[in-house]
């Protein structure tokens, strides 16, 4: 016997549940252009300085290619889920190319973090968990071929970090990820009773 969700009884409720993924929807879009935008002039400043300090062709390729990706996604009219897709992209092939090059030790958890961040913001909590799941996934992967000397990271200064740093790390951006997912969670819920609220 299958499940069925309970259907509106009023049309009050009715209304409040065909309006909410409009509201959500609504205000993502608007929340979406402006980011686009701050992120291009913000991107090419550092799309700029990276060059400039010549931190190998590997980078500068993926440098070069994100910001290309983010003017496309950004001016051509192509599906919500399909832009912030590539979107999310852009910034998990940054937080990649952060982590080969410098280590656990870089700045490697400020793009996952924003990556989860953006993930739940722009689409759901589960979207969220799953790109956290990504990263951590990505840190022992990178981790473990650091290790066994499989590869080497391409910044010829960094230090390679011994497992401790490595665990430690992924717990600590595992521990912050799902804090800011769950928060975020809550936050777009209170937001959408407020919207129906006012609605109403």
């Amino acid at each position: 016997m299958n499940a069925t969700r309970p259907t509106p009884t009023t049309p009050r409720d009715r209304a409040r549940q065909a309006a909410s993924p409009s509201i959500v929807e609504n205000w993502r879009e608007r929340f979406v252009r402006p980011m686009l935008y701050g992120a291009l002039v913000f991107g090419l400043l550092a799309l700029f300085l990276a060059l400039g300090t010549n931190q190998g062709i590997i980078q500068n390729v993926v440098f070069i290619a994100s910001y290309v990706l983010l003017v496309i996604v950004t001016f051509l009219p192509f599906p919500y889920s399909i832009r912030m897709a590539v979107f999310l992209l852009v910034v998990y092939a940054l937080g990649l190319s952060e982590l080969i090059s410098t280590g656990i030790l870089g700045d490697t958890s400020f793009f996952f973090l924003a990556l989860m961040i953006f993930s739940t913001l722009l689409f759901s909590a589960t979207v969220g968990l799953a790109s956290l799941a990504a990263t951590l996934v990505t840190f022992g992967i990178v981790g473990w071929l650091v290790g066994v000397g499989a590869i080497h990271l391409l910044d010829p200064r960094a230090m390679v970090a011994p497992l401790s740093d490595w665990l430690s790390t992924s717990a600590t951006t595992a521990l912050f990820g799902v804090a800011l997912i769950l928060g975020l969670r809550q936050l777009m819920r209170e937001f959408v009773a407020a919207q129906e609220r006012a609605a109403e």
